[in-house]
């Protein structure tokens, strides 16, 4: 029996179903439907940014959202990138943040708005913290070092299919020595 893991799934589905709708997400009182294929692309795209970043492979990226389609997105795109999910509630302290961030070797964040990104905005060890909420981002949190979401996704490699995509990952990968993702 054939092995396959929630990334390769995801891939999967999408080349089979590409125009079918994976979710719907309400913005502004009104849902938009979208497809396999432009949550597949963003996907690619997020995925190109954690591995820009030099993460080895199986190295941990937290998400500390509500669930949102973003934080789904996040979440594919780490999986896809080689490396595991984090998530933590966003109901969560600063302290206990911490502890898991710091247990589980954390170096990229994805944080909803302003209120999560305080209970990390200290953390010395973090080495990107994107955030993910638009209407809350400020010219502070900008300041301080943290990138934008939609920029995280412009600064990700913008490959627009699997092909791309996994030859942009093999020559990243290949850079760092890494072989397998299996």
């Amino acid at each position: 029996m054939e092995k396959i893991n929630l990334a390769a799934k995801f891939i999967k589905n999408a080349e089979l179903t590409p125009e079918k709708v994976f979710i719907k997400s309400k913005f502004n009182g009104t849902y938009k439907d979208f497809s396999w294929e432009e949550i597949k692309l963003y996907v690619f795209k997020i995925a190109s940014f954690i591995i820009s970043k030099n993460v080895s492979l199986k190295s941990k990226v937290a998400l500390l959202s509500h669930n949102r389609l973003e934080w789904l997105c996040c979440d594919f795109a780490i999986l896809c990138s080689g490396c595991a999910t984090v998530p933590i509630y966003p109901t969560s302290t600063s302290g206990q943040i911490k502890y898991i961030l710091q247990d589980a070797d954390v170096k990229i964040i994805f944080v909803e708005n302003k209120e999560q990104y305080e209970k990390v905005k200290d953390f010395d060890f973090l080495e990107e913290i994107v955030y993910i909420d638009e209407q809350n981002a400020t010219d502070s949190l900008k300041k301080m070092g943290a990138k934008k979401f939609d920029v995280a996704i412009v600064y990700g490699n913008d490959c627009t299919d699997k092909k791309e995509f996994w030859i942009e990952l093999t020559k990243l990968l290949d850079a760092k020595g890494i072989t397998s993702i299996a």
